[in-house]
């Protein structure tokens, strides 16, 4: 258990420094195996993501009865996810482009070419909710690994190898805030406001 949730801990400290959540946002999760169970192991809630210790994760089943520790509040959309689709892995960031520019042809376009998936957008339901963990999981079962609540966040699920799975749900958070940014920059040229910044000489 120890390489898992150290890998969480990393991810937390990654999204931080990519400013994709502030100190105390955002969460992530695995599922694991332990002997013939599924154990959902989750960073915990409110803490100070950017030291995050491996020793705070908490772990939990898939019927949301903690194992030990205190996993964050968005528990409830993690649980969901999984018992309805093969994710074995789950990252919750609080994108700042991605969630003011929650429109999907848009960011789809833009994606980098390596990144092959839907986005799916959700309304804004509060955090720990029934709604957001139904609205949220039924697009991932839909086969949007990628999913936009509006004014909130992103969420970004991947399945296989959980260490492998966790890294992939971070590469498609990182990802979706990449497409925003292209989006905003093109929307920005298309209006002009540019131009005469971007005139090369001869």
């Amino acid at each position: 258990m120890e390489l898992y949730t150290a890998l969480l801990a990393k991810v937390m400290r990654r999204l931080y420094e990519r400013g994709l959540i502030d100190s105390k946002g955002g969460n992530a999760s695995l599922r694991v195996k332990l002997g013939s169970m599924d154990v959902v192991l989750m960073t915990p809630s409110g803490a100070w993501k950017p030291e995050i210790s491996p020793d705070s994760i908490a772990a939990l089943t898939l019927d949301g009865t903690v194992i030990y520790g205190r996993p964050s509040v968005e528990h409830p959309m993690h649980l969901e996810i999984y018992r309805r689709t093969g994710a074995t892995a789950i990252v919750h960031a609080h994108n700042p482009l991605a969630t003011v520019l929650a429109e999907p042809t848009l960011l789809e376009a833009n994606l980098p070419e390596t990144i092959d998936t839907c986005i799916a957008i959700v309304p804004h339901y509060p955090s720990g909710s029934r709604e957001l963990a139904e609205a949220v999981a039924s697009k991932v079962a839909g086969g949007c690994k990628i999913v936009v609540i509006e004014s909130h966040g992103v969420v970004a699920a991947a399945e296989g190898e959980p260490r492998k799975a966790l890294i992939k749900a971070l590469d498609l958070v990182e990802a979706v805030e990449i497409a925003a940014a292209r989006t905003l920059a093109r929307l920005v040229l298309s209006a002009g406001e540019l131009s005469s910044l971007l005139r090369w000489p001869g």
